[in-house]
């Protein structure tokens, strides 16, 4: 699984365990703006645009784990946007975001073994 497509899969996991419940799901537009990152594979700088506003929210980030998870994964997404893929900086995001949705026990996350960070 490529790494947009991991984005998509993280994206819509968090996006469907926020719909059986969350209270604080009012970004869930936003997620589904993160989930189109495969769509965009080739202008990825439009698919980034609207979303950074998300990561200037540190007060946010800081106090809804459900909106630090998404934006794990949105970082996840950038990484290597504009340079040649490192999959090491790849795998850290990986792992972060991974971490973000276990803590929330969100279900539908790949394993490791799963995922290629070395592709788009």
């Amino acid at each position: 699984m490529s790494i947009s497509s991991t984005v998509a899969t993280l994206a819509r996991a968090l996006a469907a365990h926020l719909r059986s419940g969350h209270p604080a799901a009012a970004f869930l537009g936003r997620l589904e703006q993160i989930a189109a990152m495969p769509a965009f594979v080739g202008r990825l700088d439009q698919w980034e645009a609207p979303l950074l506003p998300m990561r200037a929210d540190k007060q946010r980030i800081a106090s809804d784990p459900a909106y630090a998870a998404a934006v794990a994964i949105l970082e996840l997404g950038r990484s290597n946007m504009y340079t040649e893929i490192e999959a090491e900086i790849g795998e850290e995001y990986f792992a972060r975001a991974s971490e973000a949705l276990a803590r929330l026990g969100v279900a539908g996350v790949p394993a490791r073994d799963a995922v290629d960070l070395t592709s788009w």
